[in-house]
């Protein structure tokens, strides 16, 4: 290849990882590009360039040349925000999550709804439109400041960090946990008072048994790795 490209007059690029050594490639062909890959400690490679007579032009300064996507999980603010949390009282920890219940199951029978008497709509389509309506429930716990248990579980941070001790953390989720479960069953009892399984010619009841039927038959292990997902 590197005989070709000086035929052709052009510029052979070689990797670190090629097969052949940079100085073969380069005796073919004068004008290589040669891409070196940082597998090793920085000032070691860029000692090992300036050491070879043959090799110009060095860049050493990476450049990103697309917008790049970074994940950083802020331990210290995680920390901070569970102890914020483990340290409300009481009777604010459980009227917080009787609202996050409600708010849950709000944006829950909200899905329900809209995925009622779906039938000719493609599986994806359904999932998607009820995953979108869903999504309410959360922005009301968001919103309001409302203590969900799933988020709650934040709190275990501020432990790890021995900043809250682990009778405290047990209580925020015990009394988290059982707000959420009373917010839970308040809003399926109005929402049953008000007989909303039979709208849509009881199309919203129907799809209200068929997914509680569907989750109650998964297996054990589905059940954990769904929950996982």
């Amino acid at each position: 290849v590197a005989r070709a490209a000086a035929a052709r007059g052009t510029v052979m690029g070689l990797s670190s990882f090629a097969s052949k050594p940079i100085e073969e490639v380069a005796a073919a062909c004068p004008q290589t590009f040669f891409q070196m890959y940082w597998t090793g400690g920085r000032d070691k490679l860029l000692a090992r360039m300036d050491a070879n007579p043959g090799l110009y032009g060095a860049d050493a300064d990476y450049k990103e040349t697309r917008p790049q996507l970074h994940v950083v999980v802020d331990q210290a603010k995680a920390s901070d925000l569970g102890v914020a949390k483990a340290e409300l009282d009481a009777t604010r920890t459980c009227v917080l999550a009787v609202l996050a219940g409600a708010f849950i199951s709000l944006g829950a029978m909200f899905a329900t709804v809209a995925t009622a008497d779906s039938g000719n709509l493609p599986f994806g389509v359904t999932r998607v439109i009820g995953g979108v309506v869903f999504s309410l429930g959360l922005v009301l716990v968001v919103v309001a400041g409302a203590e969900l248990f799933t988020g709650n579980n934040l709190i275990v941070m501020a432990w790890a960090d021995r900043r809250i001790a682990l009778g405290r953390l047990l209580r925020n989720w015990g009394i988290v946990y059982a707000g959420n479960l009373v917010g839970a069953l308040a809003t399926a009892l109005l929402v049953f008072a008000a007989r909303q399984y039979e709208f849509g010619d009881g199309a919203v009841g129907l799809n209200a048994l068929a997914i509680a039927e569907t989750k109650s038959s998964l297996g054990w292990g589905q059940a954990v790795a769904l929950g996982v997902l």
